[in-house]
């Protein structure tokens, strides 16, 4: 456990070889049986060192070299993606729901304020870097391979979506408190700048959220927040700390609460991502956002337990992004898409600099963990009162279970 004094006290990163890691730090990419065994199925936060980072088409195109090591150049990616819309946070403004401000502009705006205000504590965050033409700037490191969230988001949007980002901050920029989308898990590649990572284990999720609400604190260690969040002092006890500077990957397993800030400025990429190992935390994240919707509706007179199911569900995709049958559509996917290989070609056309390359075997857990897993999270929602009301979805999680009786 860390010291919540000296998490709030923080101004500026430790020496790299003086920092006291609260996680797992590896010095080489691991083999892919090593990382699925002690980190991926446990859910286990890791940092790893990758200098292959260095060798991205990201990190010769888009840093510079200074006296501190490497920096974003934003003349550099400013070429690169000029007219490209982009979402920039304003990290020290907030909009009217008490989040970070965010604004949506050209890139070339972006750049022009950031050069013009190098204190204005701004990121750009969530860019579809791949989308905007630029996927051969990076790699996806083989550990990380196997994704059924990407693989699936971009057939199903034809190339149009993805969860496939650079996240680029000025010195003081953050990330608020969260659980990333859909419950999935991130992986973070950092190009540039130093990042500190606050983590909190799924199982604490209880002392920092709002059970009616679901909110939670937009940072652990806000001043004041305490009667709102009566049981936040416990959760600081619990929280780990790391570090991560250049050419460094953090491995964010599905569930963990995470928050960052940056100190100096900073470029990453990051993926959302999702397969075997986190399956029954996406559905317990999907049935959170469920039993919400039904609290936000309870009381009222809005037909039958059929009608009203689809009511939720409807809120609960306005809301979360996704409901049941987009759940078991990307699960889906995943077995639909199984034997096409590595370069095979996609079923829908999309761009070739977009399109996902399917992870090969050796890179996957063996179809018989896949499918006890998949096999029990149907079956556990199949005996849920949600699938009584809910065909179209029961549909498609039926015809999950004859694709795993297949494989197996």
């Amino acid at each position: 456990m860390q010291d919540s004094t000296f998490e709030m006290e923080e101004t500026s990163p430790p020496s790299k070889r003086c920092r006291d890691q609260a996680l797992d730090y590896l010095a080489a990419t691991p083999s892919y049986e090593e990382f699925l065994d002690r980190y991926l199925l446990p859910l286990k936060p890791c940092l790893i060192a990758m200098p292959e980072l260095s060798l991205w088409g990201a990190s010769q195109r888009w840093l510079k070299q200074t006296d501190d090591g490497p920096s974003p150049d934003i003349d550099g990616l400013e070429r690169a993606f000029r007219d490209s819309q982009v979402d920039v946070a304003f990290c020290e403004e907030t909009d009217e729901y008490g989040g970070q401000r965010r604004d949506r502009m050209l890139f070339s705006e972006f750049a022009t304020i950031w050069r013009e205000n190098p204190n204005a504590k701004l990121y750009l965050k969530d860019f579809h870097f791949c989308i905007a033409g630029q996927s051969a700037a990076h790699q996806t490191p083989e550990i990380f391979a196997d994704d059924w969230l990407n693989s699936y988001s971009i057939s199903k949007s034809r190339g149009a979506d993805d969860f496939r980002f650079v996240y680029l901050g000025q010195d003081g920029s953050n990330t608020n408190f969260h659980r990333d989308v859909y419950g999935s898990h991130s992986w973070s590649c950092s190009l540039a700048g130093t990042k500190r990572w606050r983590f909190l284990a799924p199982e604490f999720m209880h002392l920092v959220r709002d059970e009616t609400t679901g909110d939670m604190p937009a940072g652990l260690f806000l001043p004041g927040i305490e009667s709102q969040y009566p049981r936040i002092t416990n959760a600081r006890e619990r929280v780990l700390t790391i570090w991560q500077y250049p050419g460094e990957a953090v491995f964010v397993p599905s569930g963990w609460l995470h928050e960052v800030k940056n100190f100096g400025e900073t470029l990453s990429v990051n993926h959302n991502w999702a397969n075997t190992a986190c399956l029954h935390r996406m559905a317990g994240a999907l049935q959170d956002e469920v039993r919400l919707g039904q609290s936000a509706l309870d009381g009222f007179n809005l037909g039958s337990p059929e009608e009203v199911a689809i009511l939720v569900q409807d809120l609960t995709v306005r809301n979360f992004g996704w409901g049941w049958k987009e759940f078991f559509e990307m699960i889906k996917w995943r077995y639909t898409s199984r034997d096409r290989g590595r370069n095979a070609i996609p079923r829908v056309p999309i761009k070739q600099e977009v399109a996902w390359e399917e992870a090969p075997d050796d890179l996957r857990p063996s179809p018989k963990v896949e499918g006890q897993i998949v096999s029990q999270v149907i079956q556990d929602w199949l005996g849920s009162n949600d699938s009584k009301y809910l065909p179209q979805a029961k549909a498609v999680a039926e015809d999950v279970l004859k694709h795993v009786q297949g494989v197996d």
